[in-house]
């Protein structure tokens, strides 16, 4: 079974693929074995989810590392070999001491808000842990006995844990490959192929999640994507990168989209393309979605592999919009990457002073 079977079968996109970087900074990952994955892996008991609803009780299997793992599953199904990615949230001395907090009290109230005898409780806990959280650091054996002893618990409380699912070991899509540091992935897209990779995962299924993705590819893929502290966009525009006033939009719905590779192999042939693909600036901490396009605006005669800047949240399949490149020695490291990991020769587009200029790594 081929991707472009699971594509078919509305399982994957296989013109949208994410991605995850061994390089990315704020949040440092590593690749490791199927084997070492588990190894890795604190088991603390079935308890009662809070996030879900209605609750569910769930396996508590937290991932013990300092960094955050890229695991590689191969799975069968339909007689077919699938390489799966999959990955966990590490429960490591940050996280821990965060959780040293013991959750922001709106959170708890809210959870126990029809019950006086359980905030009081929590309220006992919460002075109980966090000078123990505080002692115990930087002793990893000492800090998940105790988060063990936390989690137990803070569970009689109303019989919740309270913890993300992205802590929990879960699979999020088909590996497609590895290109540099990048790790390109497709995100399941199904709820039938989430069952047959449960199905096929055996032993591991009682350890592994299937995450199924109702995010919009587009606002995820964004520059300037939802509320987080740092964001490429964020980045690129104290960094006078990009133009940050507005962006730009550019026309799509007449584009063939594909993925990056795929528009390599088609650069040749008579339909104009639309891709996106991720890059890295060692003086950059964020990974920034270009959109690659074969002409630079709709009325262009002009074909070939051209930078048009980063991709913009908002965009849509009829419509992306674009955060303009301003810097010219900018625009020449990312024609240098584009040639380093793709091995195609990609004009950059730069946008100046009100003028466009086409910018390649030789000029």
């Amino acid at each position: 079974m081929g991707l472009n079977v699971l594509h078919q079968r509305g399982w994957i996109d296989i013109n949208k693929p994410l991605w995850w970087d061994l390089d990315y900074s704020p949040d440092p990952r590593e690749l490791v074995d199927i084997n070492e994955f588990m190894e890795r892996i604190v088991r603390f008991g079935r308890h009662k989810y809070f996030f879900a609803e209605p609750p569910l009780f769930v396996d508590f299997n937290l991932y013990k590392s300092e960094r955050v793992p890229v695991t590689l599953i191969d799975c069968e199904i339909e007689g077919e070999k699938i390489p799966l990615f999959a990955t966990a949230r590490p429960y490591n001395q940050m996280e821990l001491t965060y959780r040293a907090e013991l959750w922001p009290e709106e959170n708890m109230r809210k959870a126990l808000e029809d019950s006086d005898h359980a905030n009081e409780k929590y309220a006992q806990i919460k002075k109980k842990y966090k000078p123990r959280f505080a002692e115990a650091a930087g002793n990893q054996h000492e800090e998940y006995s105790l988060w063990m002893e936390y989690i137990k618990e803070l569970s009689e409380i109303k019989g919740y844990v309270f913890l993300e699912w992205h802590f929990f070991p879960h699979v999020r899509g088909v590996f497609k490959e590895r290109v540099g540091n990048h790790f390109f992935w497709y995100p399941v897209l199904s709820t039938d192929f989430q069952r047959a990779i449960k199905n096929s995962l055996g032993r591991l299924a009682y350890i592994f999640n299937v995450w199924v993705y109702d995010v919009n590819w587009y606002t995820k893929v964004g520059a300037d994507n939802v509320p987080q502290l740092s964001t490429p966009f964020q980045e690129l525009k104290n960094k006078r990168l990009i133009n940050a006033t507005k962006t730009v939009n550019y026309p799509t719905s007449d584009l063939m989209e594909v993925a990056y590779d795929e528009f390599i192999k088609r650069l040749d042939g008579k339909v104009h393309l639309v891709s996106v693909y991720p890059v890295r600036h060692p003086e950059l901490e964020e990974t920034i979605p270009l959109v690659l396009s074969t002409r630079t605006h709709p009325n262009s005669r002009r074909r070939g592999a051209t930078a048009l800047g980063v991709m913009g949240n908002y965009s849509h399949r009829e419509n992306y919009r674009i955060w303009r490149l301003r810097n010219e020695t900018f625009c020449r490291d990312i024609s240098q990457t584009l040639l380093d990991e793709l091995d195609c020769d990609f004009d950059v587009v730069c946008f100046n002073q009100g003028r466009y200029k086409l910018v390649n790594f030789a000029d």
